[in-house]
């Protein structure tokens, strides 16, 4: 393995480099990019509530797809956040995948719109102070609920970007 006169081997440049780099900020207008942790519940919350929001708002109306999970390399991830318009991430039961995106996301200049179960008290960091909405997973008015403001919600941040 080479290495430069800092002891650093080609692989550790790599990996720097992919952090320290600057990349485009180009934001690709009409695209989301949702973060959930993986089961059926969240399926059924992306079904009922995220994607209707976004389609009321002329986002991902194309294709969606799931793009990342907890085996997603850094890269893979990056590549799908940097150009999102709109970020909308569920940050119910602190799973460590899903905040260590949210930590990129900011990294990165980019602020999702955070959902969350119950309470959002409940996260850290004061996180609840950021565009942060609370739904109630176990009824169908909950994810009706969830819908209406979600919609509301990117319509506003859109709105805000000049889109």
């Amino acid at each position: 393995m080479a290495s430069d006169a800092t002891g650093a081997s080609d692989y550790e440049r790599r990996q720097i480099a992919f952090f320290l780099e600057p990349r485009p900020r180009q934001v690709e207008p009409g695209s989301a990019l949702v973060v959930l942790p993986w089961g059926v519940g969240f399926d059924y919350l992306h079904e009922a509530a995220i994607l209707p929001a976004l389609t009321a708002n002329g986002l991902n109306v194309a294709d969606v797809r799931r793009v990342l999970d907890h085996d997603s390399p850094l890269p893979d991830v990056c590549q799908f956040l940097l150009p999102a318009e709109v970020v909308v991430l569920d940050a119910s039961h602190l799973n460590p995948a899903v905040l260590y995106v949210l930590g990129l996301a900011h990294g990165l200049g980019r602020c999702p719109i955070l959902l969350v179960q119950h309470s959002a008290a409940e996260l850290p960091f004061d996180l609840s102070l950021m565009r942060c909405i609370e739904y109630e997973a176990q009824r169908t008015e909950g994810m009706i609920h969830l819908r209406e403001r979600l919609t509301r919600a990117v319509r506003i941040f859109l709105a805000s970007r000049g889109g």
